[in-house]
């Protein structure tokens, strides 16, 4: 039978690799990944032979032309890996499990270590439930927009950065949450070097190693002595004011909706229900 092993790596203590991971990589022949020099090195330091092995890339620029080709070479059994932690978690894979899901193939989860998992149970926040968010968007103002969406759930929120962007990120999470709001800056997760950055936003902006990969521990969680509690009304009246200085409803609602973190859908559609009921 056609399978696909999905195989979790390492997030950086190459001793977190389980042996059923080591079992299925000596035994597959063809392994996709998202690139091929990093997996060769971790197969070598995990001592397995490289020989007769075939190392496809898939990766987010071709994912749907790979998945294509799958059809043509007809592979008997494939392994899927990222660089680390888990396929598909803000890494390539999705349109391969889809592929396997719509032609019957089955598929296997070969377990391990996940960033996400690990910087949430460090952070100290509600683990009862949370919300993922990956990557924001590498465009400020979309990434703004973002984080005020985001800001709607009460939860605990999780967020990966790069290195190249883990300052700003931080300074819009500032703009759009507050300046006393509680989170955590993990770094180099399971590394000899991991860190975790707590306290003060501005306090970790001036620690911060810039070196790695980020996890970003937001506590969003509900508190009542801090919500702040204003009528729908008072939202609507200063869209109205925008609207009266030549703004779209749609712009005024977004513009009143960023600045009090709340969904400019929503006043949308009670600015509309209300003129409705008038």
């Amino acid at each position: 039978m056609k399978k696909i092993y999905v195989v979790a790596t390492p997030i950086g203590n190459i001793n977190e690799i389980s042996k059923r991971a080591i079992e299925i990589l000596n035994k597959i022949k063809v392994i996709y990944c998202e690139d091929t020099r990093v997996i060769k090195k971790l197969l070598t330091l995990l001592d397995i032979n490289l020989i007769n092995k075939k190392f496809i890339s898939l990766n987010g620029f071709n994912e749907k032309e790979v998945v294509e080709k799958i059809k043509l070479q007809n592979e008997f059994e494939i392994c899927l890996v990222s660089d680390a932690g888990y396929p598909t978690i803000s890494d390539p894979g999705f349109c391969l499990i889809n592929f396997a899901i719509n032609n019957n193939i089955s598929i296997e989860i070969v377990n391990g270590p996940s960033a996400l998992m690990h910087a949430l149970v460090i952070s100290g926040f509600s683990t009862n439930n949370f919300y993922f968010f990956g990557f924001l968007n590498s465009k400020k103002n979309k990434a703004l927009f973002e984080l005020v969406k985001i800001k709607e759930f009460q939860t605990t929120i999780i967020i990966y950065e790069s290195v190249h962007r883990i300052i700003e990120t931080l300074k819009n999470i500032k703009e759009v949450f507050s300046d006393d709001v509680k989170l955590i800056v993990a770094k180099e997760l399971t590394k000899s070097n991991e860190t975790i950055y707590r306290g003060n936003i501005n306090k970790i902006i001036k620690e911060i190693d810039l070196r790695g990969e980020f996890v970003i521990v937001i506590d969003n969680n509900y508190n009542e002595n801090k919500k702040e509690i204003i009528n729908i009304n008072d939202y609507i009246m200063e869209v109205k004011k925008l609207v009266n200085k030549n703004n779209s409803e749609k712009i005024a609602c977004k513009m009143v909706g960023y600045k009090y973190g709340i969904s400019s859908k929503d006043l949308f559609n009670a600015l509309q229900l209300k003129k409705n009921i008038i």
